[in-house]
């Protein structure tokens, strides 16, 4: 079994060959991710079936696999449509590392291995964080207006940046060493963050964090806070040393996107007509969906043109909408009873340190829930990632009772 272990964690740490780079074709970093994450995936389900291990421990485990097989029946049914088969394929397997909880689970035996998943997160977020700074950087160049500024931005994997965030303050909460090298990964992954100019991210990260310090004690409160206090000092003084002439540019940049948040916001008044027509549609194929694959057309304000496309902004738009309420409902089965779960398991707790993690990990599958209104998280590759660690160490620690 030690080769399914070494292929689940070169699994994890694979997915930064589909983070380097974002393309609607297949790249040549997304075939790579296939060879390693594919063939072990098989072979892992394979070697538990053919040794009679039991591979399903509860019902609600069973409803991610039926939510991938009727997405499978989906294809057939977008193709009806007349949508094209191979992005049908595309849209569907962008849920297949949900399978990755089950692997995860038995893998979880001990809190090395659990320090060993998150620590492997936290690198390759912070491999990619520091990519798009050097990027942003670079970009810059002679900058020297405001749009310029905003223009730039690194608008790449920002779900990986906030989870990376909170998980690095729920290890510090848990009094994780060594708290240098979190401290800078958390300071990398803010500034990462920050320069997406991405509001719901910033707001979903501050919400993670105050939810965190609302399920801790007093201890871990303070702890969080001192350490918060360093992080928000250090951010200020990397971004001087680094940026010296952008410095009020940059700041003023990120204050003018937080105070447009609104009705009046273009960018939010094209996303309330895309999921108007959305919904339109829905109410027309409510039971089934129109199958992964399927195209839709809205008036974007921010072009102003019509855009025929496969991608919505809301999250549960976008179940509704491809799978209709039967996948819909499979999905948010699996989806709020792992996150249930994650709570349940924290109430048992005896170990001070882990509860700690624990209660920051269990934040991120709620965030999610409140990111989905406005991003697509629920397959989006980073969120998929994030949320079956974080459902998989919960799933494995309750395994485990004398954790």
């Amino acid at each position: 079994m030690k080769s399914l272990d070494r292929w689940l964690l070169a699994a994890v740490a694979g997915h930064l060959f589909l983070f380097i780079e974002r393309s609607e074709g297949i790249s040549a970093y997304e075939l790579i991710f296939s060879v390693i994450f594919y063939p072990g995936l098989v072979a892992w389900f394979l070697i538990k079936w053919s040794r009679n291990d039991q591979i399903i421990k509860g019902k609600s485990e069973l409803f991610i696999l039926l939510f991938l097989l009727f997405g499978f029946i989906s294809i057939i049914i977008g193709n009806i449509y007349e949508s094209d088969i191979f992005k049908g394929i595309r849209e569907w397997m962008l849920f297949f590392p949900y399978l990755l909880y089950f692997p995860l689970r038995d893998y979880i035996v001990d809190v090395r291995r659990l320090r060993t998943i998150l620590w492997i997160v936290l690198v390759m977020a912070s491999l990619i964080a520091l990519m798009s700074i050097v990027r942003y950087y670079t970009a810059l160049g002679f900058a020297q207006y405001l749009f310029e500024i905003w223009g730039k931005r690194q608008v790449l994997e920002e779900p990986l940046y906030m989870s990376s965030v909170i998980i690095g303050i729920s290890l510090l909460a848990a009094r994780e060493k060594p708290r240098w090298l979190l401290f800078a990964i958390i300071v990398i992954n803010i500034i990462s963050l920050a320069f997406t100019f991405s509001r719901g991210y910033w707001v979903a990260t501050v919400t993670g964090i105050g939810l965190i310090l609302l399920l801790s004690d007093w201890k871990v409160k303070r702890r969080i806070v001192l350490w918060g206090s360093m992080i928000l000092c250090s951010i200020i003084v990397v971004i001087l040393l680094v940026f010296p002439n952008l410095f009020n540019a940059i700041s003023e940049g990120i204050l003018l996107r937080l105070t447009s948040i609104g009705y009046g916001d273009i960018s939010f008044q094209s996303r309330l007509i895309e999921s108007r027509t959305v919904v339109n549609l829905f109410f027309q194929s409510p039971i089934i969906g129109y199958g992964f694959g399927s195209l839709y057309s809205y008036y974007d304000l921010i072009s102003q043109h019509h855009a025929v496309t496969w991608y919505i902004h809301n999250g549960y738009f976008f179940l509704l909408f491809k799978v209709g309420i039967l996948g819909f409902a499979l999905y948010f089965l699996f989806y709020l009873n792992r996150t249930y779960a994650i709570f349940s398991r924290i109430v048992s707790m005896t170990n001070g340190n882990i509860k700690s993690l624990i209660c920051g990990l269990s934040v991120i599958p709620l965030v999610m829930l409140l990111l989905s209104f406005s991003s697509p998280q629920f397959y989006d590759r980073a969120s998929v990632l994030v949320l079956t660690i974080v459902w998989g160490i919960a799933a494995g620690l309750k395994q485990q009772e004398a954790l």
